[in-house]
């Protein structure tokens, strides 16, 4: 029996109704379901599975409850969250989390609206584990301003970053006018 399976599905191809079929899988270790529609329903129904140690789940509707359901989750030793919707309460989760918890050793929360104060308490977690954190405090910053009805170049510049990188798009795009509007803003996390 191979313990090393690697899973990757395209974009849009699953769903929480359709993640009963890895619940039961012992083969998987490596599972990357990124840019589908799992939320924390399916992250709850992920955790099931004992032999996933390498989980990516970027670009989903994960919120807090679904951060808790996978923190819980003692197997894990890579989890990407990024993208997703988690606040301090599901990044409180993983911050308290001891070393006799958890297998953890790198989490990606990058771009999902956890506040300074919450990335701060995640960097300090009990455990131990790498934490990538880029773009939180963007994504504060840019609500804040939304909230104030200010412009703001910040969310411009990810949402072209984000619409060049999908492959039908790549022909309109050019690296030179993105990097033009990194410059122009000093966009140095971009």
């Amino acid at each position: 029996m191979n313990h090393n399976v690697r899973k990757s599905f395209p974009p849009n191809s699953i769903s929480d109704q359709k993640l009963d079929r890895f619940v039961n899988n012992k083969t998987i270790q490596y599972l990357h379901l990124d840019n589908n529609s799992i939320g924390s329903v399916g992250a709850s129904i992920l955790t099931k599975n004992s032999t996933i140690t390498d989980l990516s789940l970027s670009n989903n509707n994960i919120d807090d409850d679904g951060a808790k359901n996978l923190a819980a989750n003692k197997k894990l030793e890579y989890l990407n969250l990024s993208k997703n919707s988690i606040k301090d309460p599901g990044a409180t989760a993983f911050a308290s989390l001891s070393r006799d918890a958890t297998n953890l050793l790198t989490l990606d929360v990058s771009f999902n609206h956890i506040s300074p104060s919450g990335v701060d308490v995640l960097k300090n977690n009990k455990a131990g584990f790498n934490v990538i954190t880029i773009g939180n405090e963007e994504v504060e910053k840019f609500q804040q301003k939304e909230k104030n009805k200010e412009h703001n170049p910040l969310f411009f510049a990810y949402l072209l970053r984000d619409m060049c990188m999908k492959p039908k798009n790549s022909d309109i795009c050019k690296l030179s006018e993105i990097q033009i509007l990194v410059k122009k803003y000093h966009l140095e996390k971009f």
